[in-house]
């Protein structure tokens, strides 16, 4: 992701002494390892709401063979996870470098984060909230996008939506410009990483197009995935960060 990072002039590194990534520690299988958080920073172009950060993040780990009981299906052969979580990080890049080298800029700041260890307990989005590289008072917001890409009927799950006044219906407009059906989920707690920013305060939403039979199986495989579903997802995003 880095190379594709580097190459989008006005994307600065967000991780640890002036880089892209941010190492932290887990263990696999009972032994230390060190994983990394991928971030990269677009600077907001409003001179006094450019001092508030709009993060946006996606999990790009997934259970590797499922050895660690995390298989529902196919332990010991490779689980690409294209929608759990290649869909959520793919299109958090495309989202990234696409303003980016079209030289749009948000009023405000954004952090673009690619957490490691979601799948082992939200470690890489614990980890920022408690070793932000921002001050976390300056965080305002969070988009989280995990498993976009297996949209059916044009219907998006929008959890979180209680987190903030004014969210429900701000969101629901937006799904309504791009064509997407919303199923409102106020709660702010999900299995996945904007649950770690709403533990710490922040008004935080998550966007899903829904749970199915391969999840967590080694055939969530990149032939299923509905891209242009998670285009659209990537098209709310951003009105998300432009609103």
């Amino acid at each position: 992701a880095s190379e594709f990072l580097e190459q989008s002039p006005d994307l600065r590194p967000g991780g640890d002494n002036g880089g892209w990534l941010q190492p932290f520690s887990i263990h696999l299988q009972g032994q230390p390892a060190e994983a990394h958080n991928i971030i990269a920073c677009l600077p907001g172009s409003d001179p006094e709401l450019s001092k508030q950060v709009i993060v946006v993040g996606a999990h790009y780990d997934h259970v590797g063979y499922g050895l660690s009981h995390n298989s529902l299906g196919g332990s010991g052969e490779i689980h690409n996870g294209a929608d759990d979580n290649a869909s959520g990080s793919s299109t958090l890049l495309d989202l990234a470098t696409s303003p980016a080298n079209a030289h749009w800029k948000p009023r405000d700041t954004v952090l673009f984060q690619w957490y490691s260890g979601e799948e082992l307990g939200l470690l890489g989005s614990k980890h920022w909230v408690e070793h932000p590289t921002v001050p976390l008072d300056q965080v305002v917001f969070m988009i989280n996008m995990d498993m976009v890409g297996r949209m059916v009927a044009h219907t998006l799950v929008v959890g979180g939506t209680g987190t903030s006044p004014g969210l429900p219906d701000l969101a629901r407009g937006f799904c309504d410009d791009v064509g997407l059906k919303m199923i409102d989920d106020p709660p702010g707690t999900a299995p996945s990483d904007n649950t770690s920013f709403y533990n710490h305060g922040i008004p935080a939403v998550s966007l899903f197009t829904g749970l199915h039979e391969d999840y967590h199986k080694a055939s969530d495989d990149a032939f299923r995935i509905n891209a242009e579903g998670a285009a659209a997802v990537g098209r709310l995003a951003r009105k998300l960060l432009a609103s």
